[in-house]
């Protein structure tokens, strides 16, 4: 009768195993960093060709890929961001309390980095605010890349700051703001008259944890909505003196609740509604560095 006998792995066998699996995870790992630089090095190379550079009127330019939009490489994922530097000269800065900045996420939107609002709020002062009176009014244009990743409903996308808190001689002056929720997309005006919705639509894509491209456009006071280019709704020509962009991004800047919970990846704001050739030149660029489908 055949006897099996049982042979225990020597402590050199177990170490030589033990120094293939390290080498090997070495090698997983080493090959994810490549590939992540990789998408970096495109996504920044798509940026530095953007059509965006071509466009008159441009007014806000933030992004999340390039160095020069945080000043520094090599952010870690969880890191609080003071402040975000806009493409060009002008630095856009948090005032955001410690614990409430937005964070840096090194693989978020098309595993790209991004910014990540998370029952959190926080604010810019964008440089388009200039007194007496709106130098950017009635007819922009806005461009926001996003992927929300909560149920909630009406989070400020943009917060619509109560227009004669920014211009208190013009008492029918609105500022419009963005806020996304469940299946949701809405326009509002904030005046010294109250808050209100102007443009709403409904949709299941706002909510289902993908990348989307929302683009909000002012034509004479009138709202226009386009989501990954699409026109998708539009209102009529709102009764305001001046109608302006908001300049708070993620939820009101008192703090409270209504806070924007999701990453952002773009944000782009001319002051003039562009050309359709314009549009597909932009939308174009933003579709392939965000894989935005």
């Amino acid at each position: 009768m055949n006897k099996k006998t049982h042979k225990a792995f020597s402590l050199i066998e177990i170490s030589i195993v033990v120094i293939v699996i390290g080498v090997l995870i070495a090698g997983a790992t080493g090959a994810s960093v490549v590939v992540d630089k990789s998408r970096i090095r495109v996504a920044r190379a798509l940026t530095e060709s953007s059509p965006v550079y071509g466009i008159s009127d441009l007014e806000l330019w933030l992004e999340t890929t390039s160095i020069a939009s945080f000043r520094a490489d090599g952010i870690e994922s969880g890191t609080q961001i003071q402040n975000w530097y806009e493409i060009g000269p002008s630095i856009i800065k948090s005032t955001a309390s410690a614990g409430s900045k937005a964070q840096y996420q090194k693989r978020g939107i098309n595993n790209l980095p991004s910014l990540r609002f998370a029952a959190s709020y926080y604010v810019i002062s964008a440089p388009f605010f200039k007194s007496p009176a709106p130098t950017l009014s009635n007819n922009y244009s806005i461009f926001v890349v996003l992927k929300t990743n909560t149920s909630t409903n009406n989070q400020w996308l943009f917060y619509a700051r109560q227009g004669t808190a920014a211009y208190p001689t013009y008492p029918s002056v609105a500022s419009t703001g963005i806020r996304v929720g469940i299946n949701r997309i809405a326009f509002t005006s904030h005046t010294n008259g109250g808050m209100g919705d102007f443009l709403s639509y409904t949709t299941p894509m706002i909510s289902s944890d993908r990348t989307n491209m929302i683009e909000m456009q002012i034509r004479n006071k009138a709202g226009i909505l386009y989501l990954n280019e699409k026109l998708v709704a539009a209102s009529g020509a709102q009764n305001f003196s001046y109608m302006f962009p908001s300049n708070y991004i993620g939820g009101n800047y008192t703090g409270g609740d209504l806070t924007f919970s999701g990453d952002i990846g773009e944000i782009i704001i001319f002051g003039r509604v562009l050309s359709n050739e314009e549009r597909a030149d932009l939308g174009k660029y933003l579709k392939k560095k965000w894989g935005i489908s």
